[in-house]
Formats: C-alpha cells, structure tokens, sequence
C-alpha cells in the first residue's frame, strides 16, 4: 500500500497530508518527494500531516528515519540555500511498542 501524500503550496506554505502503512523505505521516498516540492516552490515553512499513517515502526527504523530526513534537509540547505522550518504531526513516529503515545515537550 505504502505511503501517500497530497501536497498543496499556498502562501509560502507547503502543506502535505500523508496517509497510508509505514515502511522505512516508502517514508524516506515520501520525504523526497516533500523535499522536492521544498524546491520547487522555495517553500521554507512546511507543515507534515502524517497522523494518518498507520504502522508501528520499530526503535531503529525510527531513528534511521530522522537521521535520513536531517541529513537530506541539511542537504538541501547546503544545495540550494533554502532554509525549511518542518513541522510534523505524526502519531505512528511517536507511538511505543504497546501502542501508547509518549507524552512530548
């Protein structure tokens, strides 16, 4: 199934509403192509819907996924001198094994 997203860029905010089963591999895909929209439209506020994902990552998927998605946003900083302020919204990122969200600062 994978994961889907719908991308909608509007006063210098880009707006994508993900949805669909987690995999490691379809999340870093979907982060591409957001950063790819990030350029296209030079878009440096970005707001990630993904509270529709479904899955529940392990440990270190979770942290390859951030660490894939820092080092392709430096990336983009140092390639085209843009500088996104990313916001996500994700239940399955921040869900533990027994299903109970973690309570965040």
């Amino acid at each position: 199934m994978g994961i889907r997203q719908n991308l909608y860029f509007h006063s210098g905010l880009l707006n994508v509403l993900a949805d669909g089963e987690f995999s490691l591999q379809d999340a870093k895909q979907a982060f591409l192509d957001m950063l790819g929209a990030v350029v296209r439209h030079k878009a440096e506020r970005i707001l990630l819907d993904g509270r529709n994902v479904r899955g529940n990552p392990k440990d270190m998927e979770r942290f390859y996924y951030s660490e894939f998605a820092a080092r392709e946003t430096r990336r983009i900083v140092v390639e085209h001198k843009i500088h996104p302020r990313l916001r996500m919204l994700s239940m399955c990122l921040f869900v533990t094994r027994q299903n109970s969200a973690k309570r965040l600062p």
